[in-house]
């Protein structure tokens, strides 16, 4: 089950139990990149560790400079409670791939202490993050929790 936070036709964003999740369906604005910050914030009060997934749907562009900055200072706010990090990066050939390329190569600049992974689905995902800390949903359920979310399921 997910607790929606907000449902717009351009971005998503959920908790499941301590898990944050956010779906990027078009180029990621700095209010949404703030609510995912504010949803982090308020899960690691709540629960301790944590973890986020981060899905870029299809089609969606790289968030730009402020965005980047907003989310890796909230982040680096939030870094002792992360117990990992998921980002998915949805499509098929080459852009996809690039994609999935460049989110991997920011994660090992920002040199986070957390572990942080690049998927190209979101099952993969949830099964790493489901490893991450006990008592966490299991992937099943964590995927499960993402479809919900994108449908706009209410909690």
């Amino acid at each position: 089950m997910i607790d929606p936070i907000e449902l717009s036709a351009e971005f998503r964003l959920g908790a499941c139990g301590p898990i944050a999740v956010s779906v990027w369906q078009s180029a990621p604005r700095i209010e949404h990149a703030q609510a995912s910050v504010a949803l982090l914030q308020r899960l690691s009060r709540a629960h301790g560790k944590i973890g986020l997934l981060a899905i870029l749907a299809e089609g969606c562009a790289l968030p730009d400079e402020a965005v980047r900055a907003t989310l890796g200072e909230g982040l680096v706010r939030v870094e002792s409670h992360i117990a990992g990090v998921a980002n998915v990066v949805e499509g098929q050939g080459f852009r996809a791939a690039a994609l999935r390329g460049a989110l991997t190569s920011l994660a090992l600049l920002v040199g986070a202490r957390y572990p942080q992974k690049v998927f190209g689905d979101v099952g993969a995902a949830a099964a790493f993050l489901a490893d991450r800390a006990p008592g966490w949903p299991g992937g099943r359920e964590l995927a499960r929790a993402v479809d919900g979310l994108r449908r706009g399921d209410p909690p």
